[in-house]
């Protein structure tokens, strides 16, 4: 199984300005280092290897398998199209659950077996994400990824010395982003 990446995100789910009211920065001096916080921000949480393991942004990627079984489970969520499945044609198979977070999968559209008449490795190209506009994304995680940014920006070094005392504001960044998050067992 793996996955690769073929047509990135256009843009990201927060914008510059949004981002600058937050940190209350008014000038243009520092938008080159909160854009790429911004970025880093953002893929710590978007695609396989975020912490929530979903797309965030409208992006496609292609899914290799040679795993022979009934279905074909998409490891990204949410798969707002399947564009080909390599070997078959649309009318060997059907898709369920597209725009869900519990994940999409693809069946036989019969009920032959097409494992059995179509074996071997597979490609599985899928469009995944919230949707094109950085609006689509919900607002929990798009002030997730303002939060994380602020921080980066107020703590620029990996270790600070201070005689103030900090705690996590409820309901913080772990709470935005938990319901988003891709579990599994």
């Amino acid at each position: 199984m793996s996955l690769s990446l073929v047509t990135a995100p256009r843009g990201l789910p927060v914008d510059l300005d949004e981002v600058k009211a937050h940190l209350r920065v008014t000038g243009f001096a520092e938008d080159e280092l909160i854009e790429r916080l911004m970025k880093t921000a953002t893929q710590r949480l978007d695609g396989p290897y975020g912490k929530i393991g979903r797309c965030l942004l409208t992006q496609t990627w292609a899914y290799t398998t040679d795993r022979v079984s009934r279905e074909i489970e998409i490891p990204l969520a949410p798969v707002s199209a399947v564009s080909s499945i390599t070997g078959l044609i649309p009318a060997d198979y059907t898709v369920h659950r597209l725009r869900d977070l519990d994940g999409t999968v693809i069946r036989p559209a019969s009920t032959g077996s097409w494992y059995l008449n179509h074996a071997g490795e597979r490609v599985v190209t899928f469009v995944a994400g919230f949707g094109e506009a950085p609006d689509d994304v919900p607002e929990p995680i798009r002030t997730a990824i303002t939060m994380h940014v602020a921080h980066l920006y107020e703590h620029r070094e990996s270790v600070t010395a201070s005689a103030i005392s900090l705690s996590e504001t409820p309901q913080a960044y772990e709470d935005l982003i938990a319901p988003y998050r891709k579990w599994s067992f």
